[in-house]
């Protein structure tokens, strides 16, 4: 099962943080705009490609951390959901993942994604993207059946407590109907 979404912004433009269910993709590409006058570019920045999208992820493992960490030291009460980050927030994100490790690796990354870039979410990972530049981006959702009890620990750990009321996405992929027929049939098979 998979779900797409074409999607258009200008720069600065971008989600707060928010949960995907299921796992996602997303790809990137350049919108060309018509130049203004007669600007002349060396060949050596025409051909480095520019990044259009910054990404930050948080572990799930700190999703409650992280959260008490926006609402108290960045003065956000909203908490994590739907928290977009700037450029005042970065040196304090980074500096709480490095304080918040994971299996040795900090609990908040940030990703610079370039034309052509395929980024992919994990489920449960909660995420903020804005963009750098005008870009377009498809992105797509797809439900992996073997992966049925990690939606289920990303709805009720994650998603349900932290990303609620109009801060929740919508269950687009139908995951809650698809997971209690899951249910359903493996406690048939039991009897």
């Amino acid at each position: 099962m998979r779900t797409s979404l074409l999607l258009l912004g200008k720069a600065k433009l971008g989600t707060g943080f928010h949960v995907d269910r299921t796992q996602a993709e997303n790809i990137a590409f350049s919108v060309a705009t018509k130049p203004q006058g007669k600007a002349k570019t060396s060949k050596a920045s025409s051909q480095q490609p520019s990044m259009l999208a910054r990404w930050w992820f948080v572990h799930p493992y700190m999703t409650a951390l992280f959260d008490q960490f926006v609402t108290n030291d960045l003065g956000r009460p909203e908490g994590i959901a739907g928290f977009k980050p700037n450029v005042e927030h970065f040196d304090a994100m980074y500096a709480f993942g490095d304080r918040h490790m994971v299996d040795g690796r900090s609990s908040v990354l940030a990703i610079l994604q370039g034309p052509g870039d395929i980024v992919q979410v994990p489920p449960g990972w909660p995420h903020a993207v804005t963009n750098l530049e005008f870009c377009c981006k498809l992105a797509w959702d797809y439900i992996n059946t073997s992966h049925l009890s990690t939606y289920m620990v990303v709805r009720r750990d994650v998603a349900s407590k932290f990303f609620v009321g109009e801060n929740t996405a919508d269950d687009y992929m139908a995951v809650a109907p698809i997971l209690n027929a899951a249910i359903i049939r493996a406690c048939r098979q039991l009897q």
